[in-house]
């Protein structure tokens, strides 16, 4: 960043001009480099009240360059991630555009909250198609950098019933937004929270089930899952490195659990909450050292 002031030096007109009018002005503009101060000559060509003669008007003006430094840049990487940890999606892409600098670091911080998205970029379905398509830019962008934790709230449309726009188009988006997951998958992510809310099975016309591939993840430690409509069937990968893992409002298969007990070697930490499809849980397990069920409708045998 560059401040710049101002100083006037010199003024030279004539001596006798009780005024220096100035008109129709031609200016040049020369400098010499001096460290950070810049020397200016202006010459302006005008007609002088008195004289009625064409003169020189010569103004010199000192312009002295305050460089700001950058303390932010400054910063060890590590730190300028930390802060960013904190910003949503919406705010990290208005910080990336500030500079190169900037928006090198926004396609690489390791932290992405998709939360919080404004109403005008979800009041219809336009305008989420349009959020979309950009979220998938940024991805696209940001190649294999990798994610250490990912947060994702996303709740479904309900559009207004004066709107112009027909019928609601917006449940297809649901497929979208599992490209995203298997996108953070790649990029060994280490903490993944999604939140889908408020699909229910009028909605859809097809099972939703969330990738396999979330429970291959080596690199995956911590899992929360929110997702309505959506099944989570029994994985095939042999061992998972999981060490906490909550499930809320989805349809779990049996097998799930039996899953846990053979492949989740290091889990510490089990949260379950209103699943579907399930009337016994039985888990064995040597490293779980906390777990908690609840369950607000149906029953669990």
């Amino acid at each position: 960043m560059v401040s710049t002031s101002f100083k006037i030096a010199t003024l030279l007109h004539d001596s006798e001009s009780q005024s220096s009018v100035i008109d129709q002005a031609v200016v040049f503009v020369y400098w010499n480099l001096f460290g950070n101060v810049k020397e200016f000559v202006v010459k302006q060509k005008g007609h002088c009240s008195v004289s009625g003669k064409q003169k020189w008007v010569v103004l010199v003006v000192k312009v002295k360059m305050v460089v700001m430094r950058d303390r932010f840049s400054e910063l060890e990487l590590k730190v300028v991630h930390h802060i960013l940890s904190f910003l949503t999606i919406t705010e990290l892409t208005i910080s990336g555009c500030v500079s190169r600098r900037c928006r090198e670091i926004y396609l690489s911080t390791p932290s992405l909250n998709f939360v919080h998205f404004s109403d005008s970029n979800t009041n219809s379905c336009f305008s989420r198609l349009r959020l979309i398509s950009s979220l998938d830019r940024y991805f696209l962008n940001r190649v294999f950098n990798q994610i250490v934790s990912f947060r994702f709230c996303w709740e479904k449309h309900y559009p207004d019933e004066d709107s112009d726009e027909g019928s609601c188009f917006c449940v297809n988006e649901h497929f979208r937004l599992m490209t995203w997951i298997n996108n953070v998958v790649r990029c060994n992510v280490e903490v993944m929270h999604l939140e889908v809310c408020s699909y229910d099975e009028n909605d859809l016309k097809i099972e939703l089930v969330l990738p396999h591939c979330v429970f291959a993840c080596g690199s995956l430690r911590s899992l929360v899952v929110q997702m309505s409509c959506t099944v989570i069937k029994s994985p095939t990968t042999l061992s998972s490195n999981i060490r906490f893992l909550e499930l809320r409002d989805v349809e779990v298969e049996e097998g799930f659990f039996k899953w846990i007990s053979s492949s989740c070697k290091y889990i510490e930490e089990l949260v379950v909450q209103d699943v579907q499809s399930i009337e016994n849980i039985t888990i064995q397990s040597l490293s779980l050292t906390s777990s908690a069920l609840v369950q607000h409708y149906g029953h669990l045998g």
